[in-house]
């Protein structure tokens, strides 16, 4: 009753009598964010919550940690692309990571007790699927170009037009590699994609490319329900609409990839290979995608070996056990029964 009702209603009154009244929807929000963690605590003992939010929880971790509980996250993506708003003054006590660049890239504003590097959890799907290749679409012996986007929103730097963008370089890339099969990976559904385009004209334009590339014989579309790892394996170099994970995670297995990005982000760690493995330019970009294809020239003559091993230094398909053994090594399990 005190801590859900009397505290937010006298830091309110605090609040409106100073004249702060931007305050009131921070108390708010602050007991509405966490009142659902207090009340399971209050039933239940827990050594650690197991976070799936990279950002924010600020009040949740509060609300935790009054009753001994930690909040625990492991990041689920590439965290270096840019130093967001939305990622800044996170609080979860424990940090589990791919490698240490990912807390080191935000260090100065982030709230973490610790970060503990324990790999890549989605490479095991990886390694699994070589010793299966899974059955893609496509004449065999054709060179594989695995093309893969990503969400979009006019509230972000990625964007509609880039988007679009980023489908008629699919259409280029058809017409230049004329012996090489287009495998694109979408991280959404179609009809998702296309209800994701606020202007009716974007909506049309994105139609009209995909049943271009549609009609294409050498082009493939796949899914969410179709899982990255498993195409990668069978993928000979693959090109990254923006910076963003899949491309990374194709670099730490040590297989060719690109990215096509027109935002100007040159926050990455990689914005210093531009032109070399991140390109602006269409052109470019296909005519280093070639070269990489035939032999000529590959992406790991540029990348500092040694900054890729910050992103991952493990390599192998034992993240998720290493996960495990640290929970249970770093937690000791409450005793039964009610607070």
């Amino acid at each position: 009753f005190s801590l859900f009702i009397l505290q937010p209603l006298l830091l309110t009154l605090i609040a409106l009598g100073t004249g702060r009244t931007y305050l009131v929807e921070a108390v708010f929000s602050f007991f509405a964010d966490s009142v659902h963690h207090f009340l399971f605590l209050t039933n239940y003992r827990a050594a650690f919550h197991l976070s799936t939010s990279e950002h924010g929880e600020i009040a949740e971790t509060i609300i935790m940690n009054r009753d001994g509980c930690r909040n625990v996250l492991y990041h689920w993506s590439d965290m270096t692309v840019m130093k967001a708003v939305t990622h800044a003054f996170t609080a979860h006590n424990d940090y589990y990571t791919w490698g240490p660049i990912h807390h080191e890239f935000e260090a100065e504003y982030h709230l973490y007790d610790r970060s503990v590097p324990v790999g890549c959890i989605f490479l095991a799907t990886y390694f699994n699927a070589l010793g299966a290749l899974p059955r893609l679409d496509g004449k065999k012996g054709r060179k594989r170009i695995l093309v893969c986007d990503d969400s979009f929103s006019n509230h972000t730097h990625l964007t509609e037009d880039f988007c679009l963008d980023y489908l008629s370089l699919m259409a280029d890339i058809l017409r230049e590699a004329s012996d090489c099969d287009v495998i694109f990976k979408s991280k959404n559904p179609l009809e998702w994609i296309r209800g994701n385009f606020t202007d009716e004209i974007h909506k049309k334009e994105f139609e009209e490319r995909m049943t271009f590339l549609n009609t294409q014989e050498r082009f493939f579309h796949y899914d969410n329900s179709v899982q990255y790892e498993e195409l990668l394996a069978a993928a000979d170099i693959v090109v990254n609409m923006g910076i963003n994970s899949p491309a990374l995670i194709a670099l730490i297995l040590g297989r060719e990839a690109l990215y096509y990005d027109t935002t100007g982000n040159d926050m990455h760690p990689f914005a210093v290979y531009r032109d070399r493995l991140i390109f602006s330019d269409k052109h470019l970009l296909i005519e280093n995608m070639l070269a990489i294809l035939d032999g000529k020239r590959s992406v790991f003559d540029v990348i500092d070996p040694l900054l890729l091993t910050r992103y991952e230094s493990f390599r192998d398909g034992n993240a998720l056990s290493r996960l495990r053994d640290a929970l249970s090594r770093d937690f000791t399990a409450p005793e039964p029964g009610r607070r």
